[in-house]
């Protein structure tokens, strides 16, 4: 789970649970995450206004800060932001 620090696009979601601060939708969007270290490329599981939970072959290390691009197949605009890594 990534949250979400600073956004350049924000997605509104559908979907609600009462015990989170923000709706999360349930999104399978392509997603390239940026680290000091290298370069991911993953897919989103879903996302929310402050946060995003990816699925990724590589595992970050809690609390790394990282970058986001993740692709919106049904536009062509992207959400791009900078995240830290809480679980």
């Amino acid at each position: 789970m990534l949250r979400l620090s600073e956004l350049s696009a924000v997605s509104s979601g559908r979907r609600s649970h009462k015990r989170r601060e923000h709706p999360r939708a349930e999104v399978g969007w392509p997603v390239t995450v940026i680290s000091y270290k290298a370069t991911y490329q993953g897919k989103t599981v879903n996302i929310s206004r402050g946060g995003v939970l990816l699925h990724l072959a590589h595992q970050l290390e809690l609390g790394e800060n990282v970058r986001l691009a993740i692709e919106i197949p049904e536009c062509l605009d992207a959400i791009l932001a900078k995240a830290e890594v809480v679980r």
